[in-house]
């Protein structure tokens, strides 16, 4: 029954882990991590990669969550892929346009993002696709 509210349901709760001292941060820490299991990772992660694309207020605590959850540097061969990024083209769409972000430290955190677990020597993305994010980070 989730699913049809879950975009705007991550969207909601995330501005309230963008500061690590704040009273809810803990607590909404704890919602998401219920939320994802109560729908299931794929669809979970897919709302938090469309957070990344709807707008610069989310940005960032959608980046820091993605920071504090996804498993550090995940191979091509790694079964856990599929859960975090399944849809690609949406994960490459969201990187490429958090990395267009006007905030510096917004910008600090994708690259912190994609340096810790998506690096290039891995190939989790299609040469096309890894050209997008390198042209998007320069």
């Amino acid at each position: 029954q989730l699913s049809t509210c879950l975009n705007g349901l991550i969207a909601s709760l995330l501005p309230a882990i963008e500061d690590e001292s704040s009273e809810f941060y803990h607590r909404t820490l704890k919602v998401l991590d219920q939320l994802s299991q109560a729908v299931g990772k794929v669809q979970f992660f897919r709302g938090i990669w469309r957070a990344l694309l709807q707008g610069k207020e989310i940005r960032r605590p959608a980046v820091h969550y993605l920071l504090s959850r996804l498993p550090p540097r995940m191979g091509s061969d790694n079964p856990l892929l599929a859960e975090y990024i399944s849809d690609r083209p949406l994960v490459v769409r969201a990187l490429v346009r958090a990395l267009s972000e006007d905030n510096l430290l917004a910008l600090r955190y994708v690259l912190e993002l994609l340096n810790a677990h998506f690096p290039l020597h891995l190939c989790l993305f299609r040469p096309a696709e890894m050209e997008e994010l390198t042209c998007a980070a320069l």
